[in-house]
């Protein structure tokens, strides 16, 4: 899971040139910050943290440390990378597809969106479903109000595709252009930033749905793998981790570096890596909005399960 990046190397003892760039070119400095990136990708650390001389740039390259040690282009090309990257992973919640399996989260605090930036991502990997939809993330008490996030499993979006409701509005990207469900791990993440509502899948800009943001605050908890709707046939099927929210529009090498394994440079607005692999309580790493599986916190037929991952 490495990326290429533009990187200059120092020749004959020289200092190399800066590698920053408005695209989100990362330094090869040893004490690189994830911090530093601004909102358009490009470093912002003192000039000289950019260079490199040529005996810092001799390899081999190490694992998971954002810096191309053997400035060849790519940064953590050589890293035994697990299929998460970086991250650690080592559990997730197994759903069945069934109307009552869900991870309930209280409703106090709300998340307090409104029609303001968000980003919301995930890892899963779908199975066997006749439901029309694979419901990753709610909230919502009807139809009209709050988002979600799923993947739409219908004909109508030709079996497969992302698909983001803010309120009243449902978004997603043309029909046949992502695709999902193919037993396969996926990094899954929208963003939306006042004007449009981006689509990722494993780190890969595929769709900008251009369109206003719309309110989607509302005094409903949050619920993962359960649309609270229409949930005999929206319910998800297969394994997923990592649920993050967030009340900025995350840029797209922030996704990207999010993809890779990386922990963020700031906390997310709310957080379950569901790697508990434990128990009934599903934790928020921000710790604000811990949630349960199922209904309650008594162990129930219908809670999703734990499994280890990959």
């Amino acid at each position: 899971m490495s990326s290429l990046i533009a990187v200059a190397c120092a020749r004959g003892g020289a200092d190399a040139l800066d590698a920053g760039s408005a695209e989100g070119g990362l330094s090869d400095a040893p004490a690189r910050d994830l911090a530093s990136l601004d909102a358009d990708d490009a470093p912002t650390d003192a000039p000289n943290d950019a260079r490199v001389s040529l005996d810092a740039c001799v390899g081999p390259e190490l694992a998971c440390n954002l810096i191309d040690d053997d400035c060849d282009g790519t940064v953590d090309e050589q890293a035994p990378l697990g299929s998460f990257g970086c991250d650690a992973q080592t559990h997730g919640l197994s759903f069945s597809g069934t109307a009552q399996q869900r991870v309930s989260i209280p409703s106090t605090p709300t998340l307090a969106l409104s029609d303001g930036p968000m980003t919301i991502e995930a890892w899963i990997k779908l199975g066997a479903s006749a439901n029309n939809y694979a419901t990753i993330i709610t909230s919502t008490s009807g139809a009209t109000n709050g988002f979600s996030l799923a993947v739409c499993l219908t004909t109508a979006c030709d079996g497969d595709n992302i698909q983001f409701r803010q309120a009243d509005q449902t978004v997603s990207p043309d029909v046949g252009m992502v695709r999902f469900a193919d037993g396969a791990w996926h990094h899954i993440a929208i963003v939306r930033n006042g004007s449009s509502v981006l689509f990722y899948k494993d780190s890969a800009l595929v769709w900008n749905f251009v369109t206003a943001s719309r309110d989607v605050n509302t005094a409903a908890g949050v619920f993962l793998g359960w649309s609270g709707l229409d949930a005999a046939a929206s319910s998800f099927a297969g394994v997923m981790h990592s649920v993050r929210v967030w009340n900025e529009a995350r840029s797209t090498e922030q996704i990207r570096l999010s993809f890779m394994g990386y922990a963020p440079e700031s906390a997310p607005l709310a957080e379950w890596s569901l790697d508990e692999g434990t128990g009934v309580v599903v934790a928020d790493s921000v710790g604000l909005r811990n949630g349960v599986l199922g209904f309650s916190a008594s162990v129930e037929s219908n809670d999703p399960v734990w499994v280890a991952v990959p």
